[in-house]
């Protein structure tokens, strides 16, 4: 399994190696994770490592329930990127090489993966669960850090995920 970010939290990395793979679910399997905070914002913003744990598991789990109600379709690689906020506020982006696909598992997903309990956070954080549905088409164009096409367009030249997440959250 691989872990990218800008600096990895060993406390998470440590945690996400025993996350069995989902390889079991046919329509998804989780390739990496990308976090975009250095270790000590992640510390300082929380949430604690075991519920972060907890809540990628719920979002993965989520996302398989859901595929599997769809039926077969084309395999597509892509990264769900979550972002959360204090107050227990979540938003999904998908990044796709086919911003069209992107488009179609955003609106086939976010009400449901958005619905799932927050952990309760001192601050805004982000991260993505790069996957495979159906098998996938094997792009990576977006690691080690896949940037939604929104947080680009929001906060060019800012610091991202901060200075995105704050316009594109705000209550």
């Amino acid at each position: 399994m691989k872990l990218y970010g800008y600096i990895t939290a060993t406390a998470l990395a440590a945690a996400l190696a025993w996350l069995p793979a989902t390889a079991a679910e046919p329509v998804f399997e989780r390739t990496s994770y990308s976090l975009y905070l250095p270790d000590e914002a992640l510390v300082a913003r929380g949430p604690a490592v075991e519920t972060l744990v907890e809540y990628l598991k719920a979002i993965e789990e989520k996302t398989a329930e859901i595929l599997a109600r769809q039926g077969e379709r084309n395999g597509v690689s892509l990264s769900l990127v979550v972002g959360i906020k204090p107050g227990s506020k979540s938003k999904l982006w998908v990044v796709a090489a086919d911003s069209a696909a992107a488009a179609e598992y955003r609106t086939l997903l976010a009400p449901e993966i958005e619905a799932i309990p927050v952990p309760e956070v001192r601050g805004y954080n982000a991260f993505a669960i790069n996957a495979d549905f159906w098998g996938g088409d094997g792009w990576t164009g977006a690691l080690p850090l896949p940037f939604p096409d929104e947080w680009i367009a929001t906060a060019p030249g800012g610091l991202v995920p901060d200075a995105a997440l704050s316009i594109l959250m705000k209550d």
